[in-house]
Order: structure tokens, then sequence, then C-alpha cells
């Protein structure tokens, strides 16, 4: 009864609806997995029994998250900043090199990837900064440059890996919430304008062959169908083939038959996508962006700022993620490395997701929000 009760407390203290969506994504992602690890030529147990470690490590991580007090987080910010640049360095002196890439580094039992876990780090202090100020109101050019020189050390070092994807999807969510924050229009459009004009820089003097491979196949996958435009070709075809209700649990032929590269990791959408087709992929979406809605909503709702931007940062990251990663499958962007959260295999990213989920969870909790006559009266 003891034991009862406290699961009940702490299920309405941290929200049912928010952990039904969370614990009924991560069994589609283990359904999904399943069929992606057990083919018709081959069976990776390791992947699936792996992927519950992950999960269960990410659950531990969750709850203690959501029972550490947020100022304990912002008075740590700066030594695991510090700490994540070491990392990221080590990584590229000691790391695993897989696909051509520095990215990981071999503790042993698994591979731990720095970038992943910097997203959550690089959330908590670009929130505690903005925090910071005084009055919300648009930051100015002296304060973008501080922000910015604390954003582009690690940037750069995962350039240097390279992960154009990843150090892409960092300043994607943290642009998100300066702009949440607000910028003056003159220096918006300056940063528009140089994003515009550097493009022709980065092609030519910083992307790598296989980095401008992926864009020239995003624009004609057709052109080289058995090299470098195979995966987005597969992608669709499976996707495709499931029609409107799929061809059922662990039946999708791309997927058993091995025609489907990465299925396990950054086209896991695909392999859900012809297994229970056109209604089991928006099923899934309608529950990624329920799930981006309560975050978001919880923002709105923050009393305290740290709160609100902490918020807006873990929203934009399960935001940019599953957008970027569907567009990414269906041939709508380039194929850039985006694993889906909740779903895609891999520790690391399992862990930062459930993390961001975690800091949520601990905001939810001590209900820190306007009552609806505070909005009210705020409103009129």
């Amino acid at each position: 009864m003891i034991i009862y009760h406290l699961i009940s407390n702490y299920f309405k203290k941290t929200g049912l609806v928010f952990l039904t969506l969370i614990l009924s994504l991560q069994i589609i992602g283990l359904l999904s997995l399943y069929s992606a690890t057990h083919g018709a030529y081959v069976e990776n147990v390791f992947l699936f029994k792996q992927q519950i470690l992950w999960l269960s490590l990410g659950w531990i991580i969750f709850f203690t998250i959501s029972h550490i007090n947020k100022s304990i987080l912002s008075k740590s910010i700066w030594p695991i900043y510090i700490l994540h640049i070491v990392f990221l360095i080590l990584t590229l002196v000691i790391g695993s090199e897989i696909f051509h890439a520095k990215r990981w580094i071999d503790l042993g039992l698994f591979n731990y990837q720095p970038s992943e876990t910097l997203k959550f780090v690089m959330v908590l202090f670009i929130a505690q900064q903005l925090a910071k100020r005084k009055l919300r109101t648009p930051l100015n050019l002296k304060e973008l440059l501080i922000y910015s020189s604390f954003i582009f050390i690690p940037i750069l070092i995962i350039l240097n890996q390279p992960d154009l994807g990843t150090a892409g999807i960092i300043l994607l969510i943290l642009a998100l919430m300066i702009l949440f924050n607000g910028i003056k229009k003159k220096i918006f459009l300056i940063l528009v304008i140089i994003s515009l004009t550097s493009f022709p820089i980065a092609w030519n003097f910083i992307l790598k062959p296989y980095q401008k491979s992926r864009i020239t196949t995003f624009l004609q996958p057709g052109k080289d169908p058995r090299g470098s435009g195979y995966n987005i070709i597969q992608s669709k075809v499976a996707i495709g083939s499931g029609q409107f209700f799929g061809k059922g649990f662990g039946k999708g032929t791309q997927n058993r038959l091995q025609f489907l590269p990465e299925r396990h990791t950054d086209f896991i959408f695909s392999v859900l996508s012809e297994e229970y087709g056109l209604l089991g992929s928006t099923l899934t979406l309608v529950l990624f962006f329920l799930l981006i809605i309560y975050i978001f909503k919880l923002a709105s709702l923050s009393r305290n700022r740290l709160n609100c931007y902490f918020c807006i940062g873990a929203g934009s990251f399960f935001l940019c993620h599953v957008i970027l990663n569907i567009a990414m499958t269906i041939g709508l962007f380039p194929v850039v490395g985006a694993p889906l959260p909740l779903l895609s295999y891999g520790g690391s990213h399992i862990l930062t997701s459930m993390a961001f989920l975690g800091l949520i969870a601990s905001i939810n909790r001590r209900k820190d929000f306007f009552t609806t006559q505070e909005i009210y009266n705020k409103i009129f």
C-alpha cells in the first residue's frame, strides 16, 4: 500500500498525460526496433537488449533530475560546460573513428557521444544566461556576441569531428531560444544576410565531399540510385509501401530483407511507416506533437523565467529532431544523422532525451505556474 501510494502520488505530481506520452512513444520505438533488428537473414538481439538497458538508465536519469532543484543545476552549469569542452577535445584525440568521423569515446561497455549530451548542457547554459537579464528586452549586439562566443567554441570542435548535422541542430535549438527572447530587428536582418551569403564559402571551403554529396543527393536522389541516393530511395519505398494500414508487425519487406539502411537509427521512422502504414505513422506524430505542445504550454504558464527558458529549450530539442528526422526520411531534407527521440537506437541520445524530460517533470512537479485569473489579468 505504501509503494502504491508513493507511485500514485508521483504520477499525480509529475503528470499522468506527460508520462503516458513518453511511455507510448518508447513502446512504439521498441516494437519498431525489434523489427529492425530481427530481419530475414540476421538477428541482432544485442542491439534490442542494449536499447532496453538505455531506456532503463534513461528512466533513472529522469527520476533523478525530476527531484533535483533547478538551482543546483544552475550552480553547476559552468563546471559541466567546461567538462564537455574537455570531452569534445578528447573525442578528437582518442575518439573511436566510425565512418571517417570521430564522434564517440570508447568507455569499454559503450561508446559515449559528448556532442549529444552537449545539447542538454547548452540549453541549460543559454536558459540561465537569458534568465539572468533584468528585463525581457530584445538582445543587443554586445549580448549576442557574448552568448555566441560560448556557443561557437563547442560548435567549432564538433565541426572538426566532423559532425555538421549535430552542430546544426544545436545551433537551431539555441537560435529558437534566443528568438523567443527576441533580438533587435537590425541584428536579425544582418544575421539573415550573413547566413545567406556564407553558403558559397561553406560549400567551397568548409563542407567535406561526403557532406556535399548528401546535399546533391537530396536535390537529385535518382542521379545515383545505387550509391549516394540509395538510402533515401529505399526509405521512400518503405514508407510508400506501407500504404494506409501497413504490412503488419515484422512483415516489412524493405526492412526484413535489409534493403533499408541504418534502419535501427536514422531510418527507424521508415520501418514504422512500412509496418504500420499511414495510420501508425500519423499516430506516432500526433503523440510527438502532443508531447511538444505539453512542454511549450508549461513554458507559457511558468511564473519563473528560468523554468520558461528551460521548457522552450526542451521543446525546441524535440521539435527540431522530429521535424528533421521525418523530413530526412521522406526526402524533404538532406540526410544529416538526426535520430528520432525515444525511438531511434542510441545510448547518448536516449539519455539526453530523458534528461530533458526529467527537467520538464521537475518543473511540472513544483507547480510554479500562473493561475487562470493571473493570465486573464495579464492579457486584459
